[in-house]
C-alpha cells in the first residue's frame, strides 16, 4: 500500500494495512496479537516499564543506569542478565539485534542462532529477536527484574519493535537520520521516514490502551563526528 509521505499522523486503515505487510516478513510476525500483547503488558510491574521507571528517577533527582545486552541464543543472552545481580544489576538492559537482523536478513540470522546452539558459543554480536519470536523473547523478559529496551538502529525495524513490545519491552529509538548516516547511506530517506511514522504510530497506539512506551531519539553516532554535526542531525530528526 502506497502512502503518501507526510507530516500527519496515519489514519488506523493506513496503519493496519501496512502492519500486515510488517508482521509477514517472517514466521514469528504471526505470533503477534495487539489485544493479547497489550494485556500482557497491562501486567508488567511499574519497575519493569521504563517510562515509569525513568519518571521516577527523575522525580528523586537520580539517574538510570543500563547495560547492553545481546548473544547468539536465548540462553547465552539471559546469562548475561542473571550474571548481575544485586549491586550490580542495573536499572535497565539495552539488547541489540544481531546486524542480519537489523538488516531483516532473518534467514541468516536463523543459521546464526543455529550454529551458535550446536557450537555452544554465540555466532552472532547481538540477539535475533525476529527469529526467537514473542514466546522466546518473552522469556528474557521475564528473566530480568527490570525494563529492557530495543537497541535495533538500522533501515527497517518494524518487525523487531512489534516482537519487541509484544514481548514486554517499553523503550526503543525513533532516528530516521541518525541511522542513515551510520549504516545506510543508500536506503531511500523517504521509506526510512515511512519506517520511522509507522514505529512511532505502533508505539503511540499501545500508550493510548495504557501502556506507556518511551522513544529515544539517537545522536551518538561515530566517536569522530563534529558535536556540531550530531547537533544538527538531532535538531533535524525532530
Amino acid at each position: 500500500m502506497h502512502i503518501e509521505l507526510a507530516s500527519r499522523r496515519w489514519t488506523d486503515e493506513e496503519f493496519f494495512a501496512v502492519r500486515e505487510e510488517v508482521l509477514s516478513q517472517w514466521a514469528t510476525g504471526r505470533e503477534v496479537a495487539l489485544d493479547e500483547a497489550i494485556a500482557y503488558c497491562r501486567k508488567i510491574p511499574p519497575e519493569k516499564n521504563s517510562y515509569l521507571m525513568i519518571k521516577k528517577k527523575r522525580e528523586q533527582g537520580e539517574i538510570a543506569l543500563d547495560v547492553a545486552i545481546g548473544r547468539g541464543t536465548l540462553d547465552e543472552t539471559i546469562e548475561e542478565i542473571t550474571a548481575m545481580t544485586g549491586d550490580l544489576e542495573p536499572d535497565e538492559w539495552s539488547l541489540f539485534t544481531d546486524p542480519y537482523t537489523r538488516k531483516c536478513r532473518f534467514d541468516q540470522a536463523q543459521v546464526g542462532m543455529d550454529r551458535s546452539q550446536k557450537e555452544g558459543r554465540s555466532m552472532l554480536s547481538g540477539f535475533p529477536l525476529v527469529n526467537y519470536g514473542v514466546k522466546g523473547t518473552r522469556k528474557l523478559f521475564e528473566a530480568s527484574n527490570g525494563p529492557l529496551y530495543l537497541n535495533a538502529s538500522d533501515e527497517d525495524p518494524r518487525l523487531q519493535l512489534e516482537i519487541a513490545l509484544a514481548s514486554g519491552f517499553s523503550r526503543s529509538f525513533s532516528q530516521t537520520l541518525h541511522d542513515l548516516t551510520q549504516h545506510s547511506k543508500d536506503y531511500p530517506l523517504d521509506r526510512r521516514i515511512q519506517n520511522c511514522q509507522y514505529e512511532d504510530r505502533l508505539v503511540s497506539y499501545y500508550t493510548e490502551q495504557g501502556v506507556p512506551i518511551l522513544m529515544g531519539l539517537g545522536g551518538n553516532l561515530t566517536g569522530w563526528n563534529m558535536p556540531s554535526y550530531k547537533n544538527t542531525l538531532s535538531v533535524l530528526q525532530v
